[in-house]
């Protein structure tokens, strides 16, 4: 996708938007600041939440019971959700309170609170899950406020990553943008070096991260055509990045104004599953996962 800074889409910050007060930030920023060692400020996780096409619209409500710890959420009528369009982190060498730490900002603001879920998919996932977006109010002590979309506070606090997917188009440059903010200020997750975006010529650290999710940011040095994929590659040689599109996704790319054709000498940040099996390579068949500068 064609990146579009904050300020001039729907994710506004300003002094009197709407403050994310509930207690679960409070705690967050306590539990993160021992962890990574940064300082955080009420201010920094108090975004104006300008929804556009991310709403709760069409979901139902449903009581938390319990926060597994993947930070998946099981509710009183017996679904068990994954939030969409998010990655939430794992243990870390520097960081190694950083997965329970999102777990436990999920469970002080949302156990026990019903919540409006808005699934994604027709039907659950191949492990049973409901893939959805989770809505609920800043802070239940004041339910009159809008709601929010839970990933969206996590991104930007910086505990989860974004991870676009055709089904999570409607709250992607949302997400992507809250993600963005917290990346720059090195907002929890983003203050370790593990989660941190790969140059596209370090070999060494794509090695290093092979199987796992990851951002690679670099420029364009050619574009190949297979009989069934597009490559891109960002270096040059065997061991530098690559990533590949395959050939069904090529219109898609084309109207959000990626033609591949035209993409050399572009810097872009990818993002995916990290392949090392035959050089380092991400299979990409959205373009929200491409960002262009």
């Amino acid at each position: 996708m064609r990146f579009r800074r904050a300020g001039a889409c729907a994710l506004r910050r300003d002094a009197v938007g709407l403050a994310v007060r509930a207690p679960m930030l409070r705690r967050a920023v306590a539990a993160i600041g021992a962890a990574s060692g940064a300082i955080f400020l009420a201010g920094a996780l108090a975004p104006s939440f300008a929804q556009g096409s991310c709403t709760p619209a069409r979901g139902s409500p449903a009581k938390v019971t319990q926060i597994n710890e993947r930070g998946e959420l099981a509710l009183e009528d017996g679904r068990l959700v994954k939030m969409a369009g998010i990655d939430l982190p794992g243990p870390t060498q520097e960081r190694p309170r950083l997965a329970q730490a999102a777990r436990e900002a999920l469970s002080d603001w949302l156990l026990n609170h019903s919540v409006t879920v808005r699934p994604v998919l027709a039907t659950p996932d191949r492990w049973g899950r409901t893939v959805a977006y989770v809505f609920a109010p800043p802070d239940f002590a004041t339910p009159d406020i809008s709601p929010v979309s839970a990933g969206f506070v996590l991104l930007d606090a910086g505990l989860a990553r974004a991870r676009p997917s055709p089904e999570t188009r409607d709250c992607a440059t949302l997400f992507l943008e809250a993600e963005m903010q917290a990346r720059q200020s090195g907002l929890g997750l983003w203050g370790d070096p593990y989660y941190g975006v790969i140059d596209a010529t370090d070999s060494a650290h794509l090695a290093d991260r092979a199987g796992t999710f990851v951002l690679v940011e670099g420029q364009v040095t050619r574009v190949g055509t297979g009989r069934a994929r597009t490559f891109v590659n960002l270096g040059h040689g065997r061991d530098s990045f690559t990533f590949t599109v395959p050939k069904r996704s090529n219109g898609s790319f084309e109207a959000s104004g990626l033609a591949l054709g035209s993409l050399v000498g572009v810097r872009l940040r990818v993002r995916g599953i990290l392949d090392t099996r035959f050089g380092p390579q991400i299979e990409v068949s959205d373009p929200e996962n491409v960002e262009r500068f």
